[in-house]
């Protein structure tokens, strides 16, 4: 996964390091916490986002099956994709989105 592999480069490395994860002109940017059991409901948007998972445990489901991602996992989700994000437990999530 891109954080894990830049947190160990720079563990590697002993120097701060900055490195663009997602580019978009202008993007959003939203924490999100779900509590555990937690939902956001299926819904679609029409932009391309990432998600990453900053503490805890979710499920993210779309039309294309389930994955758990755990701390510092991120998945790209592409446009008009349905989905929808479950907490399996106490959970921290950002949300950066390409705003047209």
């Amino acid at each position: 996964m891109i954080l894990e592999a830049l947190i160990q480069k720079a563990a590697e490395t002993g120097k701060n390091q900055a490195s663009a994860v997602f580019q978009g002109r202008p993007s959003k940017c939203t924490f999100i916490h779900l509590p555990k059991s937690g939902v956001i409901p299926s819904h679609v948007s029409t932009t391309q986002a990432l998600l990453v998972v900053m503490k805890g445990l979710v499920v993210f489901t779309s039309e294309q099956g389930s994955i758990e991602l755990n701390s510092l996992s991120e998945m790209f989700i592409e446009p008009n994709l349905l989905h929808d994000l479950k907490a399996l437990e106490d959970s921290t999530c950002v949300l950066i989105k390409k705003v047209s």
